[in-house]
Parts: structure tokens; C-alpha cells; sequence
């Protein structure tokens, strides 16, 4: 098994067949166009917690499921994920997928959760969104997310205008109670032939950030990934030094797949890019353990985390399939 690597930056690799542990930052309000996971290796002999920028890494347990799964024992590609067989060559091959029909394209659909609706973004938003994530001093959630900050609303709409012409499709993540947006994210990279689809460009208000809300909005866009269009993969990708969108990720029930290296430029800066995904084996998982969450958090009281609960429901039972079964 190979030794973590973290340098001095507080940048680092995930090991190859080890067991970590990653912070639970709750997504913070930082864009989770993301971070690298955080890990500890408790099996290195003498090995402390690392510590990411003098920040000590104790809450989300990273099973050995997660590491050993998403990157191997070394052997990391002849060992797949998602189960296998061996065809006349002896050779290791994917499971067949039974009966698979194209995903559908989502729509500029309303997703109406108790604490926040995720609705279509629309010009009338824009001033209620400027006015949440704009201001100067949120000029921070803005360093991962390749565009921003804004300093105009018109700027603003043209950087939406833009992601949509590349095909993103973007909700407003608006306060039932006032009806006034909080933070936006959007679906994207969308491949309904072969069941892929991603969320991105997510921005939170200081108002909603560490909230059930913030939550309760990824959970909806999830069960509408997989439930009403029928998708077999949800990917959330991040800038690898992102902490806080990447232990939002293992928070949320993603499972960390590795590390692109200088995977694009960011505002004339390196980006290499962290990959998580969660499919619809693991959501048929993962949903007991969000509403569980649910019933038993508000926002001044959480109960159980949230990391405990999905770590417990992707648990070793065997190779997960990502399968339509």
C-alpha cells in the first residue's frame, strides 16, 4: 500500500487500497466545483492524522469500501468497482446492464423539499442572487468556481447565459418562506445515452451554507437524478484543493474515484480535478439514510450526522452493482 502524500500547501493524493478519514465541513458556502479528499491511513504503521492546513481531520469515516474500491490493491485496473465477469478469453469484463433504456434529459423542472425549493433560474432571480453571493466580502465562495466574483448583475446573467450555451442547466435554491434565492447549482455534462450526469457550479449564501436546506437541496436534485429521469451515474467534480466541497462530496455519499492531474486551467491558474460519483445502487442505499437524517435534524439541531449515515449505508455487503436491478 502506498504512503498519503500531502506537501506543505496542504494539497495531497489519495493512497491506492488504503483506509482514511476525512473532515465533515458540511459544504461550507465555498463552490463545489471542489476538492481533493482528505484521508488519514490508519494501517501505516505509527501514522497520526494528518492535519490540512493546521486543521486536524477526525469526523467522516472513508471506509475501506471507498479507498479500496474506488482505487485498488495497486492493481487499480483490473480491478473494477462495480463487479465483473470473465469472458472466453479469460479475460475480466463489466456485468451486462439487462434492459437499459436512455436516461431522460431533465427539464427546467420545480423540486419542492420542506426547507428549499430547487427551481429553474430565471432572470428574476438574478438581483436576489447578486445581492446573497455577490457582495465583496463574498468574493471567497467564488475561488473554485471557474468564473466570479461579479461585481455587476449584468455580469452575473452573462456567465449563466454562457454555462447554458455549454449546456449547463441551472436552479435558483429558493427560501419557501420568502421566495427569495440563496445559492444556485446546475446539472450538467449531461449523457442520457449512457446514464451520466453531473452537478457543478454550486454557490451558497452565507444564509444557507451548514443548513438543512443546503441538504435538503442535494438530496432533491439526487432523488430527481436517479428517480424521475432514470440515470445510473452522478458525478460532482472539484478542484482538488477545495476541502470543503470535498468533504461535502464523502458527506453527501459520493465515493472519491481520483485525481485528474492538470486536468484544465481556472483563472490562469492549475487545476487539477478530484472525480466523485454515487450510482443508483448506492442511492437505493443512501436515501433511508438521508430521510432518517432528516427526521431527525433542524436547522439549530442535527442529530446524527449526516456522514455517519451514509458511511453506515455504503458499507461492505459484497461488490456494489451499478446495475439497473
Amino acid at each position: 500500500m502506498s504512503t498519503p502524500r500531502f506537501d506543505r500547501s496542504g494539497a495531497g493524493t489519495i493512497p491506492v487500497g488504503g483506509r482514511g478519514t476525512a473532515t465533515d465541513h458540511r459544504s461550507a458556502a465555498y463552490g463545489c466545483n471542489c476538492g481533493v479528499a482528505l484521508l488519514r491511513a490508519p494501517a501505516i504503521e505509527g501514522q497520526e492524522i494528518f492535519n490540512f492546513n493546521d486543521r486536524s481531520l477526525t469526523e467522516v469515516q472513508w471506509s475501506a469500501r471507498q479507498a479500496d474500491r474506488s482505487f485498488g490493491n495497486g492493481d487499480r485496473y483490473a480491478r473494477p468497482m462495480s463487479g465483473s465477469e470473465f469472458n472466453e478469453f479469460g479475460q475480466p469484463i463489466g456485468l451486462p446492464v439487462p434492459g437499459w433504456q436512455p436516461a431522460r434529459m431533465p427539464q427546467s423542472v420545480t423540486l419542492t423539499g420542506m426547507s428549499i425549493h430547487v427551481v429553474p433560474l430565471a432572470e428574476s432571480h438574478l438581483p436576489g442572487l447578486y445581492a446573497a453571493c455577490c457582495r465583496p466580502e463574498d468574493d471567497a465562495r467564488w475561488t473554485y468556481i471557474p468564473s466570479g466574483p461579479f461585481r455587476s448583475i449584468a455580469a452575473l446573467a452573462d456567465d449563466l447565459a454562457a454555462r447554458r450555451a455549454a449546456g449547463f442547466l441551472p436552479f435558483a435554491l429558493v427560501d419557501p418562506a420568502t421566495q427569495q434565492p440563496r445559492g444556485m447549482a446546475s446539472l450538467l455534462r449531461i449523457e442520457p445515452a449512457i446514464g451520466t450526469i453531473e452537478v457543478g457550479y454550486i454557490v451558497y449564501s452565507p444564509s444557507l451554507a451548514r443548513t438543512r436546506a443546503a441538504t435538503e437541496a442535494m438530496y432533491l436534485l439526487a432523488r430527481h437524478v436517479f428517480e424521475d429521469l432514470g440515470f445510473r451515474r452522478y458525478e460532482w467534480k472539484c478542484d482538488s484543493l477545495n476541502a470543503a466541497s470535498c468533504a461535502a462530496a464523502v458527506r453527501l455519499g459520493f465515493t472519491a474515484e481520483g485525481i485528474w492531474r492538470n486536468a484544465t486551467i481556472a483563472k490562469g491558474r492549475n487545476r487539477d480535478t478530484a472525480w466523485f460519483a454515487m450510482t443508483d445502487g448506492d442511492w437505493r442505499r443512501l436515501r433511508p439514510a438521508y430521510e432518517q437524517w432528516f427526521a431527525s435534524s433542524t436547522d439549530t439541531g442535527q442529530g446524527v450526522a449526516l456522514s455517519r449515515l451514509t458511511a453506515a449505508a455504503l458499507a461492505p455487503e459484497g461488490p456494489r452493482d451499478g446495475s439497473l436491478g
